[in-house]
């Protein structure tokens, strides 16, 4: 039915028949047949042009945008990487090294954020040999994790080697950012905000802005 890949935990598909807002909920992971109609190939914010090497992009002088994997827990329907995700990709980055050569060789950048895909389906050892590259560059001041496990797979942050990942970055002089994704109110059914906010974690939360539908919007 449509080329973008589908996967939908149960625990994700549980919390929307529970929710509510089953009609809104269900429309960021089913599938539609106006999925042919814009199938995703493109390259909608021109991430090829800020690639400077394979699977960095530094359109910010800031910020390094980190592609460590082409896969998710779940796949949004209105993603803009289509063209990678769920699939064998060549953006994804090869070469960690190679990646840490470069932002060590560039002193305006402050912060990567890890995305892809969600860097959270990889293991937390897979997380720690991408950090040995990034943790020793003394200009970094924050990792940034760009996720909708949050949402999608919670059970991922009650690793239990987690915790000692997130204290490695902050022992390292930098911050630890989990950046959440959620896109409507009910999306924050697993007391995400209380289990993630709290002072004795080794991270920050920081939800992104929720957009709930408009009035006649699904």
């Amino acid at each position: 039915m449509t080329s973008h890949v589908i996967t939908l935990p149960l625990i994700y598909r549980e919390q929307i028949k529970k929710s509510g807002y089953y009609d809104q909920l269900k429309y960021i992971v089913e599938p539609s047949f106006k999925e042919f109609e814009s199938p995703g190939s493109l390259d909608t914010s021109g991430e090829h042009d800020n690639t400077v090497v394979p699977g960095l992009q530094h359109k910010y002088p800031q910020t390094g945008l980190l592609l460590v994997t082409d896969r998710c827990a779940s796949y949004c329907r209105y993603c803009f990487r289509k063209r990678i995700v769920g699939k064998d990709s060549d953006e994804v980055a090869p070469d960690f090294a190679e990646v840490g050569r470069y932002i060590a060789g560039h002193r305006e950048m402050n912060n990567v954020l890890l995305s892809g895909g969600d860097p959270f389906v990889l293991s937390t050892g897979k997380l720690n040999k991408i950090l040995d590259h990034l943790l020793p560059i003394p200009h970094l001041s924050s990792i940034r994790f760009g996720t909708k496990a949050v949402a999608f797979s919670p059970k991922r942050f009650e690793d239990p080697d987690l915790p000692a990942m997130f204290r490695r970055i902050n022992n390292a002089g930098k911050a630890a950012v989990i950046v959440a994704h959620f896109d409507h109110v009910r999306r924050d059914l697993c007391g995400s905000r209380a289990q993630y906010s709290q002072p004795a974690r080794p991270w920050r939360a920081v939800p992104e802005p929720i957009r709930a539908p408009r009035k006649g919007q699904r």
